[in-house]
This record gives structure tokens, C-alpha cells and sequence, in this order.
């Protein structure tokens, strides 16, 4: 994984972890509402999440989430994401 290469230091979760993470979805200038309840779903931008922290090495499984936090929101898009290790 490239991690190795921003933090040496760095080593992957083991264990049960817990995952915060806001997805940040641009609002379209006509659009009224707060909150984008629309495309693309929650659960598909967590799966691709996970798949892409499995992928670059930050844990070994996505089934190492024990317990997540999710939501969406309009914003700059990007996400923000927390892992801490579980206990």
C-alpha cells in the first residue's frame, strides 16, 4: 500500500475499529432542500469507502468495522473520515 510512503510510521487498524465519515455532495444551485436525499445512496459511498481503505492498506478487512457513522451532506465535495480503534 502507498501509506508506507506519506507515514512511515504508519500501521494498519487491527481489530475492531469505529468509522465516522461525512460524504460532502455539491448543491446545485436551483436545488432548495438542506440535506441531499438523493443520489448516489449512503450505503454505496460506504462500500466504496471501505473498499477503497482496504485497498490502500489502512486495515486488513472492512469487516474490522464493528460500528459506523454516516451521513450526507451538502458541501465541498470530498469526505471526512475517522477511524478509531475499538475499547
Amino acid at each position: 500500500a502507498a501509506l508506507h510512503l506519506l507515514d512511515p510510521e504508519f500501521k494498519p487498524f487491527e481489530g475492531a475499529v469505529i468509522v465516522d465519515i461525512e460524504f460532502y455532495l455539491p448543491k446545485p444551485k436551483t436545488v432548495q432542500r438542506t440535506l441531499p436525499h438523493v443520489r448516489p445512496d449512503l450505503d454505496k459511498l460506504i462500500r466504496s469507502t471501505f473498499d477503497a481503505l482496504t485497498k490502500s492498506g489502512v486495515w486488513g478487512d472492512d469487516c474490522q468495522a464493528v460500528t459506523v457513522y454516516a451521513k450526507k451532506l451538502y458541501g465541498t465535495p470530498g469526505a471526512r473520515i475517522r477511524i478509531s480503534q475499538w475499547g
